[in-house]
């Protein structure tokens, strides 16, 4: 068995900082080439289009001054941020760019006149092209204006209005208030910031819309008893307010979102549904410009059916393991308790069998049932001697317990009135007291909002995680979710092109929020081993897959057991009283990879910024048997996402004839991350030929903006291993060409004009995780490469922060035939290249120290 070598840390990675190149845009796209009618049909209809809408905004929108908001959507082959009309249409003296809907759906602020201002520039695009001569190759050539070029890339325009904004009816609201037990609570986002309000309607310095907004809402305040909740984080980019009907007298109140969980004394004990009070409000959202969408607010649902019979103890090996679950209960933190990881599990509480396990503990002031959360503290403390079947693919027995109770056995619209977003605001503030005591890094997250998210943009809940992630410096690992009846796929078949058939007929199976989250991860469930006839580790027929193909969701997929009602699922857990019971869900799955996550927090001292655990992680996953398969690409990728990940043991480690190395520094602006090396000498032949196979895996922390939907990540990140060609630019610098491919979400087909849609859909650009292969076989001339880390940005403002966006960057070379001395070469010429390097442990430890 080859050496194992431990993976090395780059501990001078402030040396790799260049200054950022910026290749020169190229000449103006005509998206009709070569179909001038067809342009000039195109350019009269899109002129008369915007005339409609600019009087619209004078007519319908005389009281707001002409002011409201258009959505100008984009062609598919105008993807590609140089195609933005805003240089000579929708330009910055006439139009603010307040956000998008969908890819390449742009909302833009604008009044009537500015409006009709566009539509006359639109009305001058040249109907042909200008043909001019080539002074170097004496060819003719076509020039295509600015406008033109503009004016083509546009599909349609749209003013924002009342069905844009998705109002609820008023039945459908207050009945689905009723069922999840909310208060009559309604999320609304809009177009700007309102802040609070101002008595003096005069002040100038206000928006105008905005002084309108507030001057209407108090004015219905006269008649109505509301609260206007707002975000709790100040550098919010997106502007989301909860109005909640009261009961009592007409009256106005602003607090924070978390000034209403559990305020009795403001909510009074029964949610307002008069339905007349429900009339009157949405009617004023309905119709206000500064409104961009109408929302309920999501409830998390403790997971039903998840539990089934009782697993017996029928033999001697399976009583013997019993016992040795009582002995692992009783061990807890006692002597050596700092080698186990540490995990919060936020639930509906964990019972007092796991006391010796729990080291934090808060409880909300509500009714509790221990079961669901007593099920994954067993997976986190004792998985392995529960399930020793799967002991090759789980974490050592042993883990700290954070034990976050916060979800009541059910609904509680006093203590949270916005059911999902209040729960995460308690528990934002209880982990600004954890923090302050423990290294707490990961936070199992198995609850579910019972609903799809739109596809277009995050969820509210998503978004929410993703800031308390970064706020509190943390990982959530949440649970894809379950369909359940009708919703379930049939068991994963032999044949994949049965597999392909019943995945396309299967329609309610998409994933839960807030499974969406951006900036933490999700998890999908597999089949147990050996549950015949369920085939082991196909994705189990309850699991929840990604809704598109713009990011990876879920991330991962684990074991969460067989779908095999009232007998063995192939995972066992322990219930709130200590019986050892089958079970099966996404919620058993997720505690596995926040398992391995957590002991990769603690093997690495809790020091390695987040960014690093996620790379090692995704580094280490792989999609497998039955999914390895050409034709299942993309279902693969929307079941079980990355794959199933090693365990922190074996991703730690390398072998003599591989070399991983993790690097992370924050990308600045105008600086890239570049250095040049040697590949090593025993994978070269005779002419410089390398081979060689290479995976490299990004995870970056780009600044969102969620008014963009789904172009919020504001900076694409990308990572570029290129072997010089031996030729010269025009500049006289070396020559490079790439060897590593980001590995595709899917095989789509297209040209060259869907060339930037295929790279968002299938390439993850824009994604803040990226993973790459390369796999070289005599390539090239020389062995001298260079590693490139680059950024480009959603426009032309700085979307990048002053103290840079985290990267983290985790590269694996290996002989393919596990053979050569890859390790030691390797480690020599990233050396010699001016890197240091050290056991990542040992790296992370002196970095903080220093």
């Amino acid at each position: 068995m080859a050496t194992e070598r431990p993976i090395q840390y780059v501990t001078n990675p402030r040396t790799l900082r260049k200054p950022r190149e910026v290749n020169p845009g190229g000449s103006q796209k005509d998206f009709f080439k070569g179909k001038n009618q067809d342009f000039q049909r195109h350019r009269d209809k899109l002129a008369s289009s915007l005339n409609e809408i600019s009087s619209q905004l004078a007519t319908e929108h005389a009281a707001f001054h002409g002011v409201g908001y258009v959505e100008v959507r984009l062609a598919r082959e105008a993807w590609a941020k140089s195609h933005r009309p805003i240089d000579k249409l929708f330009t910055s003296k006439r139009a603010v760019l307040a956000g998008s809907a969908d890819i390449a759906e742009l909302l833009f602020r604008i009044d009537a006149k500015k409006l009709g201002e566009v539509a006359e520039v639109v009305k001058s695009a040249q109907s042909e092209p200008t043909v001019k001569e080539n002074t170097e190759t004496k060819t003719k050539i076509e020039v295509v204006s600015e406008v033109r070029s503009e004016t083509g890339a546009i599909e349609t325009v749209a003013l924002w209005g009342a069905t844009e904004r998705a109002v609820p009816s008023v039945e459908d609201a207050i009945a689905y208030m009723k069922k999840h037990g909310l208060a009559a609570s309604y999320r609304v986002e809009l177009f700007e910031r309102v802040g609070r309000p101002v008595y003096n309607e005069n002040i100038q310095r206000r928006d105008p819309l905005v002084l309108d907004f507030w001057k209407r809402l108090k004015r219905l305040a006269a008649e109505l008893p509301m609260a206007m909740s707002l975000l709790p984080y100040k550098d919010s980019q997106h502007p989301v307010v909860g109005l909640t009907l009261l009961s009592g007298e007409p009256r106005l109140v602003v607090v924070r979102e978390r000034e209403l969980v559990g305020n009795r004394e403001l909510l009074g004990t029964q949610p307002n549904f008069v339905q007349q009070h429900h009339v009157k409000l949405l009617r004023f959202l309905s119709g206000h410009p500064l409104v961009k969408s109408v929302d309920l607010p999501g409830a998390f649902e403790l997971p039903a059916e998840e539990t089934f019979v009782t697993s017996k103890a029928t033999d001697a090996s399976a009583a013997i393991r019993m016992m040795s679950v009582k002995s692992a209960l009783r061990r807890g933190t006692g002597p050596g308790a700092n080698a186990y990881p540490l995990v919060c599990v936020v639930d509906g509480g964990i019972s007092k069998q796991f006391n010796p396990w729990i080291v934090y503990e808060y409880r909300a002031k509500l009714k509790h049932d221990e079961t669901h959360g007593s099920n994954i503290a067993s997976l986190l403390v004792l998985g392995k001697t529960l399930n020793p079947a799967l002991e090759d693919y789980l974490e050592d027995d042993g883990c700290l317990l954070i034990d976050m109770a916060l979800q009541p056995q059910s609904a509680n619209p006093t203590l949270y009135p916005a059911g999902a977003l209040s729960l995460l605001d308690l528990l934002d503030a209880q982990l600004k007291d954890v923090k302050k005591s423990m290294p707490l890094r990961v936070i199992n997250f198995s609850l579910n909002v019972e609903r799809v998210p739109e596809g277009k943009k995050a969820s509210e809940t998503a978004r929410r995680l993703d800031e308390i992630a970064r706020k509190h410096d943390v990982i959530f690992v949440v649970s894809a979710g379950n369909a359940d009846g009708a919703n379930m796929r049939p068991e994963w078949p032999s044949s994949t092109t049965t597999a392909l058939q019943q995945l396309a007929s299967a329609a309610g199976d998409r994933l839960y929020e807030p499974a969406d989250t951006l900036f933490n991860v999700s998890v999908a469930a597999l089949n147990a081993l050996d549950t015949a006839p369920a085939i082991s580790k196909a994705p189990a027929r309850y699991s929840r897959r990604g809704g598109n193909l713009r990011v990876v969701k879920p991330d991962f997929a684990h074991i969460g057991g067989t779908h095999a009602r009232n007998r063995n699922t192939g995972l066992s857990a322990m219930d709130a009283s200590g019986g050892v019971r089958y079970v099966c869900g996404t919620s058993y799955s997720a505690p596995f990879i926040a398992k391995t996550l957590a002991a990769l927090d603690r093997a690495l001292d809790y020091r390695a910024p987040r960014e690093v655990l996620l790379a090692l992680l995704y580094h280490h996953a792989s999609v497998h048997d039955p999914l390895a398969h050409k034709d299942l690409i993309s279902q693969a990728r929307q079941l079980v996402g990355f794959g199933l990940p090693l365990t922190s043991e074996q991703i730690l480690r390398n072998s003599s004839s591989s070399y991983t190395f993790v690097f992370y520094e924050r990308l600045k602006v105008d600086e890239c991350l570049q250095r040049e090396f040697t590949w090593p000498k025993s994978l070269v032949s005779a002419g410089g030929k390398c081979s060689g196979k290479v995976r490299a895996t990004l995870v970056s922390s780009p600044p969102l903006a969620h008014r963009f939907g789904a172009e919020a990540a504001r900076v694409n990140v990308d990572f570029h291993l290129q072997q010089a060609t031996g030729k010269r630019t025009k500049k006289g610098r070396q020559s490079f060409e790439g060897r590593v491919k980001a590995v595709a979400l899917a095989n789509l087909k297209g040209g060259t004009a869907d060339q930037e849609a295929r790279k968002v859909l299938a390439g993850l650009k824009w994604s803040p995780v990226k993973v790459y292969e390369g796999d070289l076989e005599d390539e090239g001339v020389s062995s001298t490469f260079r590693l490139n880390v680059g950024y480009l940005e959603r426009d032309r403002r700085q979307n990048i922060p002053d103290d840079g966006v985290p990267v983290a960057i985790v590269v694996t070379v290996e002989d393919r035939d596990g053979k050569a001395p890859v390790y030691n070469e390797m480690h020599a010429t990233l050396g010699a290249a001016g890197l240091k390097l050290n056991d990542i442990r040992a790296a992370l430890r002196a970095i903080v120290k220093s």
